[in-house]
């Protein structure tokens, strides 16, 4: 069964974070989300959510092409950080 499934590199950083607005809400944040996730394109994958129990935005990206993933989560962590740290 592994045989059928492709792993790309991915990357996760918490980012702290004094509210939990909706990201739909905060105009930088919905832009930096939908920019990545128009650059990976079907290559890859964005999540954003906030932690349940710690004051903590977790940006995880994945994709086919780790340079691309580390630099689209350490810009997307920054603009979250910016905005709701």
């Amino acid at each position: 069964l592994l045989e059928e499934v492709t792993l790309y590199p991915q990357v996760l950083k918490n980012v702290k974070v004094k509210s939990k607005p909706q990201f739909k809400d905060v105009p930088q944040i919905d832009l930096a989300l939908k920019n990545a996730e128009k650059e990976l394109g079907t290559k890859g994958r964005v999540l954003l959510r906030y932690s349940g129990t710690e004051a903590l935005a977790r940006v995880m990206i994945e994709g086919n092409d780790k340079k691309q993933v580390i630099h689209l989560c350490d810009h997307l962590a920054h603009v979250v950080s910016k905005a709701l740290g």
